[in-house]
């Protein structure tokens, strides 16, 4: 896995994060969490306010890197979170938990992640 200086996010994109993040917050129990965390990012780029934002989110992500932070190898095409959304709901707009990957690792990695020490390399077959 790619390790990266994660950069600061723009103030008017974190505030947006920080916005949505608030509502999955606000949520009465774990399961209503996980419900509003999926149903805000499936809307982000729905909407062209928020789809404008969700696109400068990920300019900044590629502005880090252009390739995958799993794999290394291909270029990324996606937003993906290191602690899966349906496990963490209210990291899903966290922007320490948002990485840009490739597809094919997006699709293997799903709902996984893994712990590791700082000297073990993160590689998707561990996953």
């Amino acid at each position: 896995m790619l390790t990266l200086p994660k950069l600061s996010l723009k103030k008017s994109l974190s505030k947006h994060l920080q916005q949505l993040e608030d509502k999955v917050t606000q949520t009465r129990n774990f399961k209503d969490a996980v419900h509003t965390a999926r149903q805000l990012w499936q809307q982000r780029k729905r909407k062209n306010s928020a789809q404008a934002v969700f696109n400068r989110i990920e300019r900044q992500l590629q502005q880090q890197s252009s390739h995958c932070c799993y794999c290394e190898l291909n270029k990324g095409a996606s937003t993906e979170h290191y602690y899966p959304k349906n496990l963490f709901p209210y990291l899903c707009f966290d922007w320490s938990n948002l990485l840009w990957v490739c597809n094919d690792c997006n699709q293997r990695k799903g709902n996984k992640f893994k712990v590791f020490t700082s000297e073990e390399p993160l590689k998707i077959t561990d996953l």
